[in-house]
């Protein structure tokens, strides 16, 4: 099984000559340009009668380009460059060639984001309509820039530009007009997500060959909906040049790619941080863009203080129910029938502070209470003075934090005392040297872990995840500059804990796991955020410019912003009901603050009974109804279940850069590397045998670029070796001795075709299972390389992504893990899908007794899930040396790479149930 290493914002094929643009061929390469347009009228000359209709469209989009380049917006070479710079798209198509020159190229990937969901809710003819307008949207940009289509499939695209400048103007106009779209058919949104880089590649066959190309491909599956996102490459090359804006993303590690890369949103410079979205109306005979001043588009598919850089979600969310289409609308506080307290589902903890001479010895206390003031409970002693409290993910825990820096823990009904959390709080912080203490709790993980950050040093506050025994410290966040959870404050971890809501110089973000943040508010100073429990909206406290402090919510993917209620007392600490159906939150300060209820539409508020004369009321917490909640009991411990048996160095093995390992029916251990070379050595280190060179001939190998290098190794039952020669497009068998016996695949997409072939596995029978990171599909093959079957998101939606390892568990089935969903996915060896969970995933192998090993990437964690996918084991932190999940043996052995290229040997003993 291989690294996860792999390109590709989405697979494509050769472009369609049935479109606006002609092709030009040199030699045998094909590339589809943009026509060369002087004005208006030549354009709708040259254009072909059944693309007239998209004159109308062209025409606004080379004005806008205008007001970016400064002068000609006609053809394919950038505006902002002479014509001495013209760079051909064309070259010859072999490989290697002395004639093959490597020239710079603006690379473009743009990507529809949850179309799949899209056909899914609203059937293929509904999807349909919205993916033809999408592509006449791209087209229509590219043609105006003179953009290169190479390929194309489904929801994706795949451009190339002479110069640098051309692919960013082209990305900003195909974002802006996907946001008029947007806001003109609120039901039928075009989220789409671009990415450039920039680069020296060499035209081969029907596509380019570079790192360039790999990593344009990379960052367009980065990009938020809405967003243009750039490397810093290409904005180092246009900032001078172009009158455009750029916001660091951070340098998060792209998939496959060796180093971190800056990564840079892009807007026009001077465009307005929001506009208000046009009134929804008929869909118009064609389709248009539109461009308002000079240099500043104000297409926006969201109002109010979100920018249109921030459609984000993962994956659809909002309640069509309660939230509004698009667009930042008020509501009263008042309106609606008065909600009943008695039929509020479940209870509401808060804290209480007591009024002045109570005692000296008082302090803050965490209580629960029905919501008619019935049934109050303290549950923690009066002697803790509590700061702050968060509820266990299934509410039957409350960890606390004391002004005193005690960490404490207590069940929500009531039945067990406080006490201490487990282990030696205040922890030291092993890896800043310091304690963690005082801290500021942020939430309750799923894992079990707590979200803390250590105040110790002000100037310099820690996110970490505090073990659930209370023994160890991870560090959370980190990498990804201004956009990043570490600075951040008021975190809040959805339920699923896949995203991670945050406040950021007056501003909400939005941090999807393993990934760098979006903005989600803008123009709206934004705080305290709350998840519903579904996922899906956001509740938070909202800054007016007006100076009030009121209670808004939103979807996550940024639309349906609104703002529930409005009064001249500060508003804050939203909390949503189980269902979603209502939010309650804290009005006032000091000793007036009481908490208040309301529709989740801002209709019904009212106040609760709850709070005497002096006493302060706030931080509100809604939990299920305490009958629900069985007795507490200790959170249970992840143990560490791996020790390190052995380490053989990449000196000691003679290994340049390991790449994938697998393991054979005698323990030997099969290693690609980027010699390129298959090196066999035994369960001790000692080489057993070493085989192949650089090339395309029988039994050699091209595995990529050192920075880009893909190349996994499977061993059959029978000790046959496959190996997935990805440049050359093919996977290769050999004997176990590196004696080669054929090839299989030819270049392509269709069925027993591969673009980039990655991680493969054998199966007991001597079937061959390969996953292509470009197609992204997973095709089965005989034993003698005859095509069997082939599964992608077509079929199976979870195979949307890149999946990787394809490992074989005891039952036969074949385990994938996806990088883009965090799912790992169960399907049987006819291509069905039989099981899966979330589990973070970038790559995952499994064991005989079907425990399953996933990492995630770039991560610092290794975690073990039982067959019943629950979280047994966890090994995690800056000394986890893994660079992937282990591979097993035949016979116990257990082997993984490190991430200095070493080999080790494990051994694991998981806790038994």
């Amino acid at each position: 099984m291989a690294r996860s290493m792999a390109f590709g914002c989405r697979v494509l094929r050769p472009a369609s000559p049935r479109t606006t643009r002609r092709s030009i061929s040199s030699g045998s390469k094909d590339v589809t340009f943009g026509r060369r347009l002087s004005d208006e009228e030549s354009q709708a000359a040259a254009l072909p009668d059944q693309f007239a209709d998209s004159l109308e469209a062209a025409v606004p989009v080379m004005r806008f380009l205008a007001t970016l380049g400064g002068g000609r917006v006609d053809g394919g070479y950038d505006a902002a460059v002479g014509d001495d710079d013209r760079v051909p798209l064309s070259g010859p198509s072999h490989r290697g060639s002395a004639d093959s020159p490597a020239l710079t190229r603006g690379f473009l990937f743009a990507d529809l984001r949850d179309y799949t969901a899209y056909v899914e809710r609203h059937g293929d003819q509904a999807a349909a309509e919205l993916l033809g307008d999408y592509r006449a949207i791209v087209r229509d940009a590219m043609v105006a820039t003179g953009g290169g289509e190479v390929r194309t499939e489904g929801d994706s695209f795949y451009i190339v530009f002479s110069s640098v400048g051309a692919a960013v103007r082209c990305g900003l106009a195909i974002v802006a007009e996907a946001a008029r779209a947007s806001a003109e058919r609120a039901d039928r949104p075009i989220r789409v997500g671009v990415g450039v880089h920039a680069g020296e590649s060499v035209a081969e066959g029907d596509g380019f060959v570079g790192s360039a190309v790999n990593i344009a491909a990379r960052i367009c599956a980065v990009a938020a909906p809405g967003e243009v996102l750039v490397s810093d490459t290409v904005r180092s090359l246009v900032r001078t040049s172009l009158p455009l804006s750029f916001r660091s993303r951070g340098r998060p590690r792209l998939k496959g790619i060796a180093e971190p890369i800056e990564l840079f949103a892009v807007t026009p410079a001077g465009e307005p941080a929001a506009a208000r979205a046009p009134t929804p109306t008929a869909r118009p005979s064609r389709r248009r863009l539109v461009v308002v001043g000079t240099g500043a588009l104000l297409i926006i598919a969201l109002a109010g203080p979100l920018g249109a850089s921030v459609l984000l979600r993962l994956s659809e969310a909002g309640n069509p129910g309660s939230s509004p289409a698009a667009g930042a609308s008020s509501a009263g506080a008042s309106g609606g029938a008065l909600i009943d307290l008695a039929a509020l589902p479940g209870r509401i903890l808060f804290r209480s502070t007591p009024r002045v001479g109570t005692g000296a010895e008082a302090g803050r206390q965490v209580q629960a209470s029905d919501f008619d003031g019935t049934s109050r409970q303290a549950l923690t002693p009066l002697t803790q003075d509590v700061l702050e409290f968060k509820a266990r993910p299934d509410g039957a825990q409350i960890a606390y934090m004391t002004a005193q820096g005690e960490l404490g823990l207590v069940s929500s009904n009531g039945r067990d005392d406080s006490r201490p959390w487990p282990g030696p709080w205040p922890l030291e912080d092993f890896y800043k040297g310091g304690p963690l203490a005082p801290a500021a709790l942020y939430g309750w993980l799923p894992s079990g872990e707590l979200l803390l950050e250590s105040r110790w040093d002000l100037a310099s506050p820690s996110k970490v995840r505090l073990a659930a025994n209370g023994m160890s410290a991870v560090p959370f966040g980190g990498g990804c500059g201004d956009a990043d959870v570490e600075t951040g404050e008021d975190l809040a971890v959805s339920p699923d804990a896949s995203l991670v809501a945050f406040r950021q110089r007056t501003h909400l973000w939005l941090a999807p796991s393993g990934s760098c943040a979006i903005q989600l508010t803008k123009d709206l100073d934004s705080s305290e955020p709350a998840w519903s429990r579904d996922g899906n909206r956001i509740a938070f406290r909202g800054n007016s410019a007006a100076g009030a402090t009121d209670i808004w919510v939103m979807n996550v993917n940024g639309t349906g912003l609104r703002q529930l209620n409005a009064d001249p007392v500060p508003d804050s600490q939203p909390t949503w009901s189980p269902d979603g159906a209502f939010i309650a939150w804290s009005r006032g300060v000091g000793d007036t603050a009481r908490l208040w209820v309301m529709r989740d539409d801002g209709t019904g508020s009212r106040v609760l009974p709850i709070g005497d004369q002096g006493e302060q009321v706030d931080e509100p917490l809604w939990l299920a109804d305490a009958s629900t909640v069985a007795n507490s009991s200790p959170t249970p411990v992840v143990p560490n279940p791996f020790s390190i048996i052995s380490t053989y160095s990449a000196d000691q093995l003679d290994l340049d850069q390991p790449i994938a390992l697998a393991i054979g029916p005698n323990g030997d251990v099969y290693i690609t590397d980027a010699h390129p070379a298959v090196t066999v050595v035994d369960a001790f280190g000692a080489r057993v045998a070493r085989w192949g060179t650089l090339g395309s001939g029988a039994g050699q190998f091209d595995l990529g670029p050192p920075d880009n290098l893909h190349g996994s190794i499977a061993v059959g039952p029978d000790g046959r070796v496959y190996v997935s020669d990805s440049r050359n497009t093919r996977v290769e068998v050999f004997g176990p001795t590196g004696k080669f016996l054929r090839q299989f695949g030819i270049r392509g997409s269709g069925d027993g075709h591969f673009l980039w072939p990655f991680d493969l596995s054998a199966d007991a029978s001597g079937n061959v299972y390969v996953l292509d990171d470009q197609v992204r599909n997973l095709q089965k093959f005989s034993p003698t390389g005859v095509f069997l079957w082939r599964a992608d998101k077509s079929t199976l939606p979870d195979m949307t992504g890149h999946g990787h390892n394809a490992d074989i568990d005891a039952k036969g089935r074949i385990v994938i893990g996806n990088d883009d969903t965090g799912r790992v996915l169960y399907l049987d060896q006819e291509g069905r899908e039989l099981d899966a969970f979330d589990g973070q995933a970038c790559g995952a192998t499994v064991d005989a007794a079907g425990n399953t090993y996933v990492t995630g990437c770039g991560s610092d964690a290794i975690e073990v899930f039982d067959p019943a996918h629950r979280l047994v084991g966890r090994w995690s932190g800056p000394t986890m040396p893994l660079d992937g999940p282990p591979e097993f043996g035949p016979n116990g052995e257990v082997f993984a790479l490190g991430k200095d290229g070493s080999l080790i040997r494990l051994s694991i003993a998981l806790p038994t149930h």
